[in-house]
């Protein structure tokens, strides 16, 4: 009885992050249903609640039948991007599409989630951004550029990860700040300043 009346309560459900469900909550939501009014949206790429026991497997499951067979249900990939230049896109398009497949997070990137560059994101060139990605191997020593060593007196051994990521966003900083870019409002060129930096960090927990 108890069912029924919220069964008939409510005229649609609507359910975000569905890629982080777990079977107890995708069972409640299956007995509120009536089977054509439960919309769900999500993106396993984004799972990332395995610890509190959400199975990204039922996204998956539901996503390549809607694929395939549209009777019980329909898939709409959201797959252009309003908020990226083209260039930032095809650089994550290039890194997914050979890391992302079905073993790795249960879909296969170049068939579902190559990202579109949307119509109000500009395409010209002046807009394109240069994206460089510096990859730091744990197992080999990090070494500072010979002229770099000789400048500085109060040169550092760097003796693990965290101390040469640090060290290799200073280099960068340096380097930016040796650079010139476009100024879109004046179309002049302008020198980069600290103020148009920013540093992306994991946590703030050690920045002291």
């Amino acid at each position: 009885v108890v069912l029924n009346e919220l069964k008939s309560k409510y005229k649609y459900i609507f359910v975000d992050e569905y890629q982080d469900i777990n079977n107890l909550q995708e069972q409640i939501l299956l007995s509120l249903s009536n089977g054509l009014n439960l919309y769900m949206i999500g993106d396993v790429k984004q799972s990332i609640y395995g610890f509190r026991l959400c199975t990204p497997d039922i996204f998956i499951q539901k996503y390549n039948s809607y694929k395939k067979i549209q009777k019980d249900g329909k898939a709409i990939e959201f797959n252009k991007n309003f908020r990226s230049v083209d260039s930032i896109l095809q650089f994550v398009n290039y890194i997914f599409s050979n890391i992302g497949t079905e073993n790795t997070m249960g879909i296969d990137y170049k068939q579902s989630s190559m990202l579109v560059c949307g119509k109000n994101v500009s395409k010209n060139a002046e807009d394109s951004i240069d994206v460089e990605l510096n990859i730091i191997d744990k197992d080999v020593e990090f070494v500072e550029d010979e002229e770099e060593i000789k400048d500085n007196d109060e040169n550092e051994e760097i003796d693990d990860y965290e101390d040469a990521e640090a060290k290799l966003v200073v280099e960068k900083v340096k380097e930016y700040l040796k650079k010139q870019y476009i100024n879109l409002d004046t179309k002049e060129m302008v020198n980069v300043e600290p103020k148009d930096i920013a540093i992306l960090t994991r946590d703030r927990g050690n920045l002291v």
